[in-house]
């Protein structure tokens, strides 16, 4: 029996780096978003298990990057594993999926979860 490589954590970065991109992109040309981040301000973690912690900051409709480690006072915090963020962003696992097994956490407000799903 073979099984699929494991994912290592140089994979990782990257994708959570696109999606911040997509993100940030449809957040200057959609307007009901433009609307949504108005005024937001919030500070992220996003911590996986089997690779690493990231945070980024959410200000001004824009999220300025992708950031190793943790971060004083977050306002949102989300947890995962590394092969279901991987699976979420390859498409393979829904997010909504992963939030109703448990296989993803979120540590947020209604409004945030909102934007957050537009992240995922």
């Amino acid at each position: 029996m073979t099984h699929a490589p494991q994912a290592t954590s140089s994979e990782v970065r990257p994708k959570i780096e696109h999606a911040v991109a997509d993100f940030n992109q449809r957040a200057k040309t959609d307007p009901k978003m433009i609307e949504t981040l108005k005024d937001m301000d919030r500070l992220i973690q996003l911590d996986v298990e089997g690779d690493q912690v990231y945070h980024f900051h959410l200000k001004d409709s824009h999220i300025d990057g992708v950031k190793d480690g943790p971060t004083a006072n977050p306002q949102v915090l989300v947890s995962t594993d590394k092969q279901t963020l991987l699976g979420i962003f390859s498409g393979e696992t829904s997010a909504m999926k992963a939030y109703m097994t448990k296989r993803i956490k979120f540590k947020a407000t209604l409004m945030d979860l909102l934007v957050l799903k537009k992240l995922f």
